[in-house]
């Protein structure tokens, strides 16, 4: 029964999240974000221990490509649909997929081999198909977003281990997102 009452929560939480980013739909699902931190929080490695530390706002690019327009992408994404069907979880009204997404830090060069293949949660109401949400976990970075509305990102560290004293800083971030153009 607990699951059942997670999915209702989720149903909710989506619903409410596709009414604030109704700006991607399945007639143009080609999109950039621009997603800035309103806080940035985490640890920092200081003289052989975590302390908690603030982080200055960051800004991130995050957009939607086309399998075709990224290799690397296209073949991750047609291996992950060959191991799992996403549209076998659909329910009405929401639907999911899997896409090809390019996720750094605004106005940073594109590198094809960083982009990552993202679950994305569709929502149908009457005739329009929108993107409610989207959720990329690969690597060492997570985020969590709606093209225009709220996003949560968190940088976990490559390097567990102590090399040379230092370790990289772990973070999580909150903010919003807003669609800069569709195509």
């Amino acid at each position: 029964m607990r699951n059942g009452r997670k999915l209702v929560a989720l149903v909710a939480y989506l619903g409410a999240a596709s009414a604030a980013g109704a700006a991607v739909d399945s007639r143009h699902p080609f999109f950039r974000s621009l997603c800035t931190d309103q806080q940035s929080t985490g640890f920092k490695w200081t003289d052989g221990g975590w302390t908690p530390a603030s982080f200055n706002p960051s800004d991130y690019s995050v957009e939607k490509r086309a399998p075709g327009e990224d290799t690397s992408c296209g073949e991750d994404l047609a291996a992950r649909q060959k191991l799992f069907d996403p549209s076998e979880q659909n329910m009405d009204p929401y639907s999911f997929s899997y896409g090809c997404y390019s996720v750094r830090l605004y106005a940073a060069p594109f590198h094809p081999v960083l982009d990552k293949v993202c679950w994305e949660t569709w929502m149908t109401a009457g005739e329009t198909t929108a993107l409610a949400r989207v959720d990329c976990s690969e690597g060492f970075d997570v985020i969590s977003f709606t093209p225009e509305g709220s996003y949560n990102y968190a940088r976990i560290s490559s390097l567990a281990d102590d090399h040379d004293g230092r370790k990289n800083s772990l973070l999580v971030s909150v903010g919003t997102c807003k669609v800069l153009d569709r195509r």
